[in-house]
């Protein structure tokens, strides 16, 4: 009588793993470009997206824009590698992480917020658009 709670609970993790596992297969891919920038042919921005496995219609869309990061300015990777992406898609909505000038693999000079990061963000909106 007294082993059926440890019998309980080893049914429980091993059915707990398999689904976990199960939900990463077929979570939303991360897709990885380099968008040219509208001012420059030479200047690109990194841009880290997912889509909902819904594929046909209409659906929401948001852009996540990194804050100040230290040193090594990693850029939008962290929330790719955070499961942001994957989580927003897995809840209908067409998710996209840019890395601004500076950062990540986007090229140009660091400005947070300033003209270089304002047309960064409109070339990954323009890119995203098509």
């Amino acid at each position: 009588m007294r082993r059926w709670p440890y019998i309980f609970g080893i049914v429980f993790i091993v059915f707990s793993v398999n689904a976990f596992s199960s939900s990463q297969s077929n979570q939303a891919p991360i897709h990885r470009e380099e968008v040219v920038r509208l001012d420059a042919d030479k200047k690109v921005v990194e841009l880290y997206w997912a889509a909902p496995h819904k594929v046909n219609g209409k659906f929401p869309a948001i852009i996540y824009v990194h804050g100040v990061q230290d040193q090594s300015r990693p850029g939008a990777i962290n929330l790719a590698n955070a499961g942001v992406l994957r989580a927003t898609a897995d809840l209908g909505v067409f998710a996209a992480a840019m890395s601004m000038p500076g950062y990540g693999k986007s090229s140009g000079t660091a400005d947070f917020c300033g003209r270089e990061s304002q047309v960064a963000l409109q070339s990954a909106l323009k890119y995203l658009r098509l």
